[in-house]
């Protein structure tokens, strides 16, 4: 938050220095947020070019190799370090769902990507740091079923960009791959009929048991069945053909 925060405070001056004008925050935000994150790269880099000259003198031909890879490793892990921050996720779910999953099923989240294709298309005015942060990830999480206090909760810990939101989609997996299509049926028998799968849909805010939609089974050999959460907003994939949920920045 120390970054947010910093950015924050440049957008400000530099929203003050050009004379207070109105409809100019989103402009004055990307100049904070080069201006603060671009000096943080570059001294990353300089560590790794301090080590590259250490290593120089030792061994010919390092240098290159760590100046790559300081690159590497700060593109690769800098987005988790200073752009995301850990939500913790409860999505309230039913009785029934809870009933006829809880012992045959355990489930899974994947974070799909940070930002949606209209984020980080041209006329959104990306930066090249939101670019390569908008990268595909397909990493999975563990999700708890779970009853508390009078309810039951799908559990979480998901990393929601700073900026962009993150893209996500909630999988379920059969304890015994055998009965993957018990499984199947039981969330098909606990979902609703007939919801937009192929767009947008209502949000629901409230604290009752969410909406179960557009269930569908997948992955390299059928073993997961995907599913849709009315509890948070959909955003379509790159190629237009799946819709996943999708985590605002703050994690709304």
């Amino acid at each position: 938050m120390a970054t947010e925060n910093c950015i924050r405070r440049r957008a400000y001056e530099i929203w003050e220095q050009k004379g207070k004008p109105e409809g100019r925050s989103e402009e004055h935000w990307v100049q904070a947020r080069r201006e603060i994150e671009g000096p943080q790269r570059r001294r990353f880099l300089w560590l790794a070019s301090a080590g590259a000259v250490l290593a120089t003198a030792l061994l010919p031909g390092l240098a290159n190799i760590m100046w790559q890879v300081g690159g590497h490793v700060y593109d690769t892990y800098s987005v988790e370090l200073f752009r995301t921050d850990p939500t913790e996720i409860r999505i309230p779910v039913s009785q029934p769902f809870y009933d006829s999953l809880h012992e045959i099923a355990e489930f899974h989240c994947v974070v799909v990507r940070y930002g949606t294709e209209e984020a980080l298309r041209a006329g959104a005015l990306p930066t090249e740091r939101d670019k390569i942060d908008g990268q595909p990830q397909l990493k999975s999480v563990q999700v708890s079923l779970q009853p508390k206090n009078g309810e039951y909760l799908l559990s979480f810990s998901l990393r929601v960009h700073r900026y962009l939101g993150t893209q996500f989609k909630l999988y379920a997996t059969a304890k015994n791959p055998l009965a993957i299509q018990e499984v199947v049926k039981k969330l098909e028998d606990v979902s609703e009929k007939d919801e937009n799968c192929a767009g947008k849909f209502d949000v629901d805010f409230s604290n009752k048991p969410t909406k179960i939609m557009c269930v569908t089974q997948g992955g390299i050999h059928n073993e997961k069945v995907f599913f849709l959460v009315d509890k948070y907003n959909s955003a379509l994939s790159a190629d237009g053909r799946i819709i996943n949920n999708f985590a605002n920045p703050g994690g709304t």
